[in-house]
């Protein structure tokens, strides 16, 4: 069998800039006719190193059962599959290891069949995504990889942070420069955060619509950084393997800080954490329930009930529905019109 379809992309670091970096700081429900929820996936790790003169820090990760959750409960065609892994993993590495509590928003809405690829992760790794057209597919770029560029289109990438040491979610929009996701999420993070990183993502699909492999890195330089560590840091990207081939050699993330390091090497200390896909569970899509059906109004919400016996609501990141019989649907309803009569 050929090589499987590769979707790397990186944004290169700009050399000899000095920019301090972001601090870090330490549902009866059907899917499918089985009961899903969220859970560690095996072999899956973020790594957060440093170097061993402390001038460079790095976020490096395997996230090939994290993805492959994802593209499962989407039933996603390749490219998109590769679209939504890649915004899957690039929201993972900005949203793990920062504040506690605190939770990263990423959406790329272009004008490519995709439609609007989205991904929230929390500061401990718990990270789930959804794609408007899991369908959508295309042939080949010329050079063999898929082409997620194409799929995406051009717009917007927005960028929100929120959590409890926050008196405001923080929100950021750019312009998609290339729709490839490393490339504008590095961009993101120059323009809106002020932070100099290299990053790349990958991920390679089997030809049976499988997820081979899927992981990316993001690489800050710190304050510090000498010109020496700039020069042996850019010349090592430009050496260094995609991330789909290094996971598919067997490397991890801490082969992969080395491997990012050079001949500078690593600090011990590094920090681990295993990401995991969700949450998805009945209790979270019940929560919203007052709200999908206050959005509906009540002449609807009967409708419904008189057509099909139930009312679902969904979670488009999970792709999971709960099926709510009448007795409970009306009872909402009398709540949700008693507090509109006590606001008046």
């Amino acid at each position: 069998m050929g090589r499987a379809p590769r979707t790397d992309a990186m944004r290169p670091m700009a050399p000899g800039a000095r920019i301090p970096p972001a601090p870090f700081s330490t549902l009866h429900h059907m899917r499918g006719g089985r009961r899903c929820v969220a859970r560690a996936a095996g072999g899956d790790e973020v790594l957060r190193s440093l170097s061993a003169n402390r001038e460079l820090s790095v976020l490096t990760s395997v996230g090939t059962a994290v993805v492959s959750e994802a593209t499962g409960r989407h039933v996603t065609a390749p490219t998109a599959s590769a679209a939504l892994g890649r915004v899957i993993m690039g929201t993972l590495l900005l949203g793990c290891f920062r504040k506690d509590g605190e939770v990263t928003q990423i959406s790329f809405t272009g004008d490519g069949p995709s439609g609007v690829v989205q991904a929230i992760a929390n500061d401990s790794g718990l990270v789930r995504g959804r794609i408007g057209c899991p369908s959508a597919n295309l042939p080949l770029r010329g050079d063999g990889k898929l082409d997620v560029g194409g799929l995406i289109g051009q717009g917007v990438v927005t960028v929100v942070r929120s959590g409890p040491l926050r008196p405001q979610p923080y929100s950021g929009i750019v312009p998609i420069a290339t729709g490839e996701v490393a490339e504008d999420l590095a961009t993101y993070l120059a323009k809106s955060e002020q932070v100099n990183t290299a990053l790349a993502l990958g991920v390679a699909v089997n030809r049976d619509g499988s997820i081979r492999s899927a992981g990316g890195f993001v690489v800050q330089v710190l304050p510090n950084a000498s010109d020496e560590t700039l020069d042996t840091l850019e010349g090592t990207l430009a050496r260094i393997p995609t991330v789909t081939d290094m996971i598919h050699d067997g490397l991890g993330p801490a082969d992969m800080a080395e491997a990012l390091f050079g001949g500078i090497g690593v600090a011990p200390g590094a920090v681990a954490l295993t990401p995991r896909y969700g949450p998805c569970n009945p209790d979270r899509i019940l929560r919203d329930l007052p709200q999908v059906l206050a959005a509906m109004g009540e002449e609807e919400v009967r409708k419904v009930l008189d057509e099909q016996g139930c009312i679902e609501a969904r979670d488009e990141f999970c792709n999971e529905c709960v099926q709510v019989g009448p007795e409970e649907v009306l009872s909402q309803l009398e709540k949700i019109s008693q507090g509109g009569q006590e606001e008046s």
